[in-house]
């Protein structure tokens, strides 16, 4: 069990997220949608344990927290430490070296579909590369939470089918995958549940399920309308 309670987080006098609380029983996909700037890679962060929370914060995945709990999570928020002269190999290496749990097998499996180049500068790729590799090395450790931040960023559709379809094809089955994304219609058919941003709280927690059972609405629908109640009917 994955769960995330008591979250709170802020920048100076600014609260980022306030009183976040959620739990996940793999395997999950977890959509986490919100307007920019509402604290969707910050919560991401927190997870990785990349910042800390405020007091009282409690992260766990079946009893680990801390350490224990950040090796297992997959998250990569950028590539910007890379050395302008560093090949995707070297990248390679570098995440061989990092972390037990990176599968080779996987590695290999993924990259026929997405066709990196390994010997190309991570300095010359284009967006759309950039997040294919950021995607890849994401996906390739075993890990028990992955995280993947506007995977689609930059990319066609052709490539976002792709990276969907290797998604649920390469992920351990006993995962939990959060994704946060502008492109609500691509994910909907892959995605199980849905976590909903707005001014710091989550304002919807609801399964993709439940949400087309008892709204009769499509995911985008249903986040559009949430978005204009929430704004007293005003549309942004």
């Amino acid at each position: 069990m994955f769960k995330v309670a008591g979250l709170n987080y802020a920048r100076g006098r600014c609260s980022v997220l306030q009183d976040i609380n959620f739990e996940s029983d793999a395997p999950e996909i977890i959509g986490v949608l919100g307007e920019n700037g509402v604290g969707k890679t910050t919560l991401m962060r927190l997870i990785a344990g990349a910042v800390m929370p405020k007091k009282g914060a409690s992260i766990t995945l079946d009893g680990l927290a801390g350490y224990a709990l950040k090796s297992a999570v997959a998250f990569i928020p950028n590539l910007n430490w890379v050395r302008k002269r560093d090949t995707i190999a070297e990248v390679l290496d570098f995440y061989r070296a990092g972390y037990p749990d990176f599968n080779q097998e996987r590695w290999n499996e993924v990259n026929k579909t997405l066709r990196l180049n390994e010997q190309d500068q991570v300095s010359a790729l284009s967006k759309g590369m950039l997040e294919r590799l950021i995607f890849a090395l994401t996906v390739s450790r075993d890990a028990k939470v992955f995280m993947l931040d506007e995977p689609f960023s930059g990319v066609d559709v052709l490539t976002r089918r792709k990276l969907l379809q290797t998604l649920i094809q390469w992920v351990p089955e006993d995962a939990t995958i959060l994704m946060s994304t502008h492109e609500i219609a691509e994910i909907e058919p892959v995605i199980d549940r849905v976590l909903i941003l707005k001014d710091a709280h989550i304002i919807v927690d609801q399964t993709i399920d439940d949400i087309r059972d008892n709204e009769h609405m499509t995911l985008e629908q249903y986040y559009v309308q949430r978005y204009v109640e929430d704004n007293w009917g005003i549309e942004l």
